[in-house]
């Protein structure tokens, strides 16, 4: 680590490939406000080196990201324009502002925004714009859509008593209704389904992306998503998720994992939800 500020020296960084990052807090329900943190980042940044630096508070819920996939952005100057969907700026000044990128510095650069919710029905949270103030520069400019995931409900009534969107579903009764004889029947026919496509779990499920999902919908802690995090490659992040599952998990959490897979926008993850459920057979999967 030494090295690295020498190297930057020598080697001075003009521009990167890049990825963003988005995030959001819980709601506030006395001011009916939500923080948006949103972070540029060089493309081979870990993010779990990322998230180190940002406190837990400001990281609730994760957005989808799209639009920078293959932008290369240069050191200088951008305006950065925020338009709402679902939220607004509660400042109006923070509507567009100017953010310094320079890829020699140690950090990813970050807006944070307090924002007002002003429609909490669309996925589509916000769109932000960067433009190059560069007198040169004849592009367009990049932008930035953040969304929330088909498998999230739109600022859920967990953060946000105020609106009811939570619905009362098949899987959140079958706990409530089983009898202890038919819950251990349940367990066992998790415990089966799950073994069943370990191999499949192990490689397909799309850790970065549902890690905060699992969170939100208390199918892991705080402290056991940190714990995933922990882990240096994916493929031992999936097991370390597959054994909190197998071992200390309801069928209830089981199937509200499988929702989250089936909602995914990926077709191979949707497909490994659907043959979870229908391995496991419980009542109320609706398979």
């Amino acid at each position: 680590m030494l090295f690295a500020p020498i190297i930057k020296c020598l080697f001075p960084s003009y521009k990167q490939r890049i990825k963003a990052l988005a995030f959001l807090s819980a709601v506030d329900i006395s001011t009916n406000t939500v923080h948006l943190k949103f972070i540029l980042a060089s493309r081979d940044e870990d993010d779990n080196n990322i998230l180190e630096f940002i406190d837990d508070k400001f990281v609730k819920e994760r957005l989808a990201t799209t639009g920078l996939e293959y932008t290369l952005l240069e050191n200088g100057k951008y305006k950065a324009t925020f338009e709402g969907k679902a939220l607004s700026c509660l400042k109006d000044s923070d509507t567009s502002r100017t953010i310094f990128i320079d890829w020699n510095q140690h950090m990813p650069h970050s807006l944070d925004y307090t924002c007002k919710i002003i429609n909490s029905e669309v996925l589509d949270v916000a769109t932000i714009y960067l433009k190059k103030l560069d007198q040169h520069d004849s592009t367009n400019g990049s932008y930035c859509i953040l969304s929330k995931s088909t498998s999230q409900q739109p600022f859920p009534s967990s953060l946000y008593p105020l609106l009811n969107f939570q619905r009362k579903s098949n899987y959140d009764i079958l706990e409530a209704s089983d009898e202890p004889t038919t819950l251990e029947k349940s367990k066992k026919q998790v415990e089966q389904a799950l073994k069943k496509y370990s191999e499949e779990f192990c490689n397909v499920v799309p850790i970065e992306d549902i890690l905060f999902e699992l969170e939100r919908r208390n199918i892991i802690s705080d402290r056991e998503k940190n714990n995933i995090r922990e882990h240096k490659f994916k493929k031992d992040k999936r097991e370390a998720l597959f054994d909190i599952l197998l071992k200390e998990r309801s069928p209830n959490d089981f199937l509200k994992f499988c929702k989250v897979l089936q909602t995914h926008n990926v077709d191979v993850v949707q497909k490994l939800g659907n043959d979870l459920l229908s391995a496991a057979k419980l009542r109320g999967s609706n398979s």
